[in-house]
């Protein structure tokens, strides 16, 4: 089979990308695996678990934006794929071609006719019209579809009229290897002169994933400018790990956060591995998701593994797994909303415990990365043997 990914060094679909690899792998007398990426940082990473690889020129497709013009420049990065790509699918002989839906659409339209295409759904994709019509078109070129949210397959169900799909959330290991790494997290706090957050001098809340508009951090900054300016007890921190803090966006939080007077409770940590800050979630106040925008965000799926309180907007197929002040709390986009529930984890030990039980049940119940990664298994199995009959 060959395989397609973003290269990007930090985010939940990576992650969830590198354990489908790793369950193939342990299957290698099963599944040849060949790993088609563009250049990029995890590249590298992913090509180690696969038996063949190449790479090819990075593209941008943007999911999120209300601006059509911003599609057009994704339609260069056809001219620069499709030599390779066609050359590929001429000389290979794959049974199954696997793709993020958003990362390589034109090798679903080229291989069709010669491959069984599965491919991801991992976010609601905008605006509205170009969703409408970018389902109808990849409907008609692959053959079976992976949502991360019910959301997403009801809505791709409503839009094509077609059932060629099946839901399967994210979902991270239940082990301790993380603890081997608990020296390289403290050093990364020294290194950001944060090493007193380490000693849970302060409570600490946690934002994890890329800085982009999407994500909707400036969100956080507001509601932190509202806690600063109330009489709180203790001052709670938050850290902002992954993404570039240097990018335009990241630029535009670490202004604010300069311009009132933020800088000693909001804290930019950048890209971390997550085997490195999985040693501090269980110390961590809270886990905040602040987007505008979603699929299913992995991190909740931390929140819960780890027993972190979470508060999180409610978009995409988030409603699927969080149940407001069951397993969570729902705000609105809205930083009075988020000020509020930050101070209600913080005085209310009764809601923080009822949270961190109920999330912990969630994660037993719903995700179970073993059980998953076996019907992913069994789900590739029955596309590849649709091909061949």
């Amino acid at each position: 089979m060959i395989v397609n990914h973003s290269s990007d060094l930090f985010g939940g679909a990576n992650d969830d990308f590198t354990r489908i690899l790793k369950y193939f792998r342990k299957h290698r007398d099963k599944y040849h695996i060949f790993g088609l990426f563009p250049e990029g940082p995890n590249a590298k990473h992913f090509s180690n678990l696969c038996d063949e690889w190449k790479t090819y020129p990075p593209g941008f497709f943007p999911v999120t934006t209300d601006n059509l013009r911003d599609y057009a420049g994704y339609v260069k990065f056809y001219f620069v794929q499709r030599r390779e790509v066609r050359r590929l699918i001429r000389d290979g002989n794959f049974d199954l071609c696997i793709l993020n839906v958003v990362v390589m659409l034109w090798f679903a339209l080229w291989a069709r006719k010669k491959i069984n295409t599965l491919i991801f759904i991992r976010e609601c994709i905008l605006p509205d019209s170009l969703r409408k019509l970018y389902y109808r078109i990849i409907s008609g070129f692959g053959d079976y579809f992976i949502a991360v949210s019910k959301l997403l397959e009801e809505d791709y169900v409503e839009i094509t009229g077609k059932n060629n799909i099946s839901t399967l959330y994210s979902a991270i290991e239940n082990d301790d290897s993380h603890e081997n790494y608990s020296d390289s997290w403290k050093k990364l706090l020294d290194s950001k002169s944060l090493s007193e957050l380490n000693d849970l001098k302060v409570p600490v809340f946690l934002c994890l994933g890329s800085l982009t508009d999407r994500k909707n951090q400036m969100l956080i900054l507001k509601a932190f400018r509202i806690l600063s300016s109330k009489k709180l007890k203790t001052m709670p921190h938050i850290l902002f790990i992954g993404g570039n803090p240097d990018s335009p966006y990241g630029n535009s939080l670490k202004e604010y956060v300069d311009k009132n007077e933020l800088s000693k409770f909001c804290h930019f940590i950048g890209e971390a591995k997550r085997e490195y800050f999985y040693n501090f979630l269980p110390k961590a106040a809270g886990i905040i998701i602040s987007s505008t925008s979603e699929g299913l965000p992995l991190v909740i799926s931390e929140a819960f593994r780890f027993e972190v309180p979470l508060i999180t907007t409610n978009v995409g197929g988030i409603s699927d797994i969080v149940s407001d002040e069951y397993n969570g709390l729902i705000i609105e986009n809205d930083a009075d909303s988020l000020a509020r529930s930050v101070i209600r984890l913080l005085d209310d030990e009764n809601l923080v415990q009822t949270l961190i039980k109920s999330g912990r049940k969630t994660f037993d119940d719903k995700l179970n990365l073993e059980s998953n990664l076996q019907e992913f298994g069994k789900i590739v199995d029955q596309v590849i043997s649709y091909k061949k009959k």
